[in-house]
């Protein structure tokens, strides 16, 4: 099948004569007029490469880049900016809104398509490794808010480190995140300068805001609520980050907090499991039902729903695994019976459970749950 290619310029003969050379070497091409047709294309059509022209009415070059990048769809599509504009500056701005690559008014043919199929060639190599080296993406989600979510995280995570496993967690509870402080870290200074900038998070970037810490885990951890206050984060940026997070571990465990925010759908649906994290009373039960059908609604792409039961207190009024499972129609990957008293000490002292109390009952279990997420 022919490669596509949408050439973008308002100037209709430069548009005829870019498609007609590209057609002459077997591409297919798609053209638009203005930055808004071809947004609107590109949210329609799977295209290969887009030609992109600057100097444009309504939407110039730049924001139509921007938007391209914004978007989990688009967020590597190859983008050659062509333009008479020539000075250096401007080069430099194409590259920091995303640009792959920067040709200057007037181009001979034969150039323009030897950077196209270059780009071609060089976007397909790097996709290549990308799909085998993907890492095993579980996305935690609380069936309501204070079920322990971000404790399991860190816990169950702490576990698969022991079993020798890369791990890394990935706060995208971005506005409550608890993880780095859980585990007595502090975020990086500039952490909130990466979600300002407008052309999006280098993969060093990314890879420099993760903090280690001596069990072994790497933390991307969510941005200080100081910082974080006037920044809109677009769901872009988390397809983006965790995109690069894939190709750094065997694991990468994600707190997507408790609501179907539109970061925590952006992580689910890269996502091989889903945990649904509740607790024993029959509210929590019943967000766990509500929450699971929702999941079973959306393109999970394949992905295996489970939930985990946390017991967080002492009461003879717990719900029974045997009657939890009963209520929600399915198995539990997990049942983690009381320790409030450890979970408490954990908090405080900033060490989790399965570093302060390694042969806890509760750890044990949470080893077994570990184990159980690890198969595949």
């Amino acid at each position: 099948m022919a490669q596509r290619i949408l050439v973008v310029d308002d100037d209709v003969n430069a548009l005829r004569l870019i498609a007609y050379a590209l057609h002459r070497e077997g591409f297919e091409t798609l053209t638009a007029k203005s930055g808004p047709e071809a947004l609107q294309i590109l949210s329609e059509t799977p295209v290969d490469l887009v030609i992109l022209d600057i100097m444009m009415p309504e939407m110039d070059g730049y924001e139509v880049c921007r938007r391209i990048r914004e978007q989990p769809a688009t967020a590597r599509l190859p983008v050659i900016m062509l333009t008479a504009k020539s000075q250096v500056e401007d080069k430099v701005r194409g590259f920091q809104v995303g640009a792959d690559d920067y040709v200057t008014k007037p181009v001979l043919p034969a150039e323009l398509i030897a950077r196209v199929k270059a780009l071609l060639a060089r976007a397909s190599y790097i996709a290549q490794p990308a799909a085998t080296q993907r890492a095993n993406v579980i996305t935690f989600l609380g069936a309501k808010g204070g079920v322990g979510t971000s404790t399991l995280v860190v816990n169950v995570g702490i576990a698969l480190a022991e079993r020798k496993k890369s791990v890394i967690l990935f706060d995208a509870n971005y506005h409550t995140g608890t993880i780095a402080m859980q585990l007595g870290l502090r975020p990086g200074p500039g952490l909130a300068a990466l979600f300002k900038d407008a052309a999006g998070i280098p993969a060093k970037a990314v890879t420099s805001a993760l903090v280690p810490h001596a069990s072994g885990l790497r933390v991307f951890p969510t941005v200080p609520r100081e910082e974080l206050a006037g920044i809109t984060i677009p769901p872009a940026r988390t397809h983006q980050i965790l995109e690069e997070l894939e190709q750094q571990a065997d694991f990468v465990l994600v707190d997507a907090g408790a609501c179907f925010t539109p970061h925590a759908n952006v992580c689910i649906s890269r996502s091989r499991r889903v945990v649904v994290v509740t607790e024993s009373d029959p509210l929590a039960l019943e967000a766990a039902q509500q929450t699971i059908s929702a999941l079973m609604k959306m393109d999970l792409h394949g992905a295996i729903v489970d939930v985990v039961l946390v017991n967080r207190t002492r009461s003879a009024t717990v719900v029974s695994r045997t009657e939890a499972e009963q209520f929600l129609g399915m198995t539990l990957a997990g049942y983690i019976i009381p320790a409030p008293e450890m979970c408490f000490q954990a908090n405080r002292n900033r060490i989790p459970i399965m570093l302060a109390q390694p042969g806890n009952l509760t750890v044990e279990q949470i080893r077994e749950l570990a184990d159980y997420l690890a198969r595949g």
